[in-house]
C-alpha cells in the first residue's frame, strides 16, 4: 500500500508539473483558472457529491469525523498564532500563517488522492465529501475572512456578525450545498426513481464527476505563483512542518480518542495532510493580511505535500 501511495503522489505531481510546462509555453494561462473553477463549482463537484453520497450508508460516524476535523482546525489556528508570536512576526504575518495552516484545500487535493488510492470505495468517498464540506469548507468560509480582517492591514472593516452571516448565505446558495443536501436526503430515505431513469442519472453523474479527479490538479497548476523565500523561510518552514508532520500526528491521536475505524482514519489522514487552501490566499489579499507570505506558504505547501504525504503515510501506517 505504501508503494501505491508513493506512485500515486508522483502521478499527481506530474499532472501539476505538466500544467506548469504548458503555462511556460503559453498554451494555457492563469486566467483560464476562472473557467476551470466555474466548471468545478457548478458542474463537476455537485455531480461528484451526488454520485458518491446518494448510494452511501450515512450515520454518526461522519459526525465524529467532522468533530475531529473541527478540533484539528482550532488546534492548528492556536499553534499557528503561538508560533507567529514566538518568531516575533508582525500581526499580518501571524494572520497569514493562521490562514494557511488552519484551512486546507480538501476539495482540490484530497479528492484526487483518495480516488487514486480507493477508486471504487463509495463509503470512503462519501466520508471525505461530507467531512470536508462540514468540517473544513464551511469553517473556512466562516472564520477565514474574520481572521484576515482582524490581523490584516485593511481599511475595510465589516462587522463580524455580517461577515459570518454573509458567508453562511453564500454557502447555502451554492450548487455544492444543494447537491450535498439532496444526496443526503436520497441516501437517508433510500429514494429510488426506477431502474431505467436511475441508470441514466447514474451514468450522467459519473460522466460529469469524472472530471473531479483531474480538473482540480489543472486548477492547482494554473494558480500556483512563484514567490521568494527571502526573509520568510522560517515561517514557511513552520507552516509546512505543521501541515505535513504535526497534523498527521494530531490526527492519529484524535482518531484514537474518538475511536475511528481504520477506513475513517485513512480518510482523515488524507484530509489533514492536504496543503493550504487557495481561498485563504484570496482573503489574505482582500484584507491585506501579508498576502505575499500567504502566497509563498500556499506555493511551498502544495509542492511539499507530494513528497511528505507518502513519507508520513508510511510512518503512521
Amino acid at each position: 500500500m505504501t508503494f501505491y501511495v508513493v506512485t500515486s503522489s508522483i502521478g499527481l505531481a506530474l499532472v501539476v508539473l505538466a500544467v506548469l510546462v504548458l503555462r511556460r509555453y503559453g498554451l494555457v494561462k492563469p486566467e483560464d483558472a476562472t473557467v476551470i473553477n466555474n466548471l468545478l463549482l457548478y458542474l463537476v463537484f455537485p455531480a461528484h457529491i451526488l454520485h458518491r453520497v446518494m448510494y452511501a450508508d450515512l450515520g454518526w460516524e461522519q459526525v465524529r469525523m467532522i468533530v475531529t476535523l473541527l478540533m484539528l482546525c482550532f488546534i492548528d489556528l492556536t499553534l499557528a498564532y503561538a508560533i507567529g508570536r514566538l518568531l516575533r512576526r508582525s500581526r499580518p504575518e501571524i494572520g497569514a500563517l493562521m490562514l494557511t495552516t488552519g484551512f486546507a484545500a480538501t476539495a482540490v487535493i484530497a479528492a484526487p488522492v483518495l480516488f487514486l488510492l480507493y477508486p471504487d470505495d463509495i463509503e470512503r468517498h462519501a466520508d471525505l465529501i461530507i467531512v470536508s464540506e462540514f468540517g473544513m469548507s464551511l469553517p473556512t468560509l466562516l472564520l477565514a475572512p474574520i481572521i484576515a480582517q482582524l490581523f490584516g492591514e485593511t481599511t475595510e472593516h465589516v462587522p463580524i456578525r455580517k461577515l459570518a452571516g454573509g458567508a453562511v448565505a453564500e454557502y447555502v446558495r451554492s450548487p455544492i450545498f444543494f447537491a450535498l443536501v439532496l444526496a443526503i436526503v436520497v441516501s437517508l430515505f433510500d429514494i429510488h426513481v426506477g431502474e431505467v431513469l436511475g441508470d441514466i442519472i447514474e451514468r450522467a453523474l459519473q460522466a460529469a464527476s469524472d472530471g473531479g479527479f483531474f480538473l482540480p490538479l489543472v486548477l492547482v497548476g494554473l494558480m500556483l505563483e512563484r514567490t521568494s523565500l527571502r526573509g520568510t523561510w522560517i515561517v514557511v518552514a513552520a507552516a509546512v512542518v505543521l501541515q505535513t508532520v504535526v497534523d498527521p500526528i494530531l490526527t492519529s491521536t484524535l482518531a484514537q480518542l474518538f475511536v475511528l475505524s481504520p477506513n475513517e482514519i485513512d480518510v482523515m489522514m488524507i484530509l489533514t495532510m492536504t496543503p493550504a487552501a487557495v481561498a485563504s490566499l484570496s482573503f489574505a489579499r482582500r484584507y491585506n493580511c501579508a498576502p505575499e507570505l500567504a502566497a509563498t506558504i500556499v506555493f511551498v505547501s502544495i509542492l511539499s505535500i507530494f513528497l511528505m504525504f507518502p513519507l508520513m503515510y508510511a510512518a503512521l501506517a
